[in-house]
């Protein structure tokens, strides 16, 4: 999968590559990181995130693996957002559905 710039969990691609993030990087208060978004989930300590964004590959692997990655970094009464949860894209709807029923999530329509 192609790697994809992450800030604080978000795919920022195309403001990273039109220079949006200059300023705050220059001042560290922004940090980029260029890898795949279950990669850098797995990097960060259990329960340290108030919510991630999720927005990458559409089959049902890799969302699983985005969703069990951020199960395990946001913290309690945090929450998992996501993009595309469509039939267009039935490999969302299924992980999304799955990990739903297999952690006893609820998924919220807005």
């Amino acid at each position: 999968m192609q790697a994809q710039w992450i800030v604080k969990g978000f795919d920022v691609t195309e403001h990273a590559e039109a220079g949006f993030f200059n300023a705050p990087i220059a001042t560290g208060r922004i940090q980029l990181y260029r890898l795949d978004a279950v990669a850098w989930l797995a990097q960060q300590p259990p329960g340290s995130l108030d919510w991630v964004y999720l927005d990458s590959a559409h089959d049902d692997f890799h969302v699983m693996r985005e969703l069990h990655q951020s199960y395990r970094a946001v913290k309690a009464g945090g929450w998992i957002c996501g993009h595309d949860y469509t039939a267009v894209c039935p490999g969302v709807v299924a992980a999304v559905d799955r990990f739903c029923r297999q952690f006893s999530q609820h998924r919220h329509p807005d």
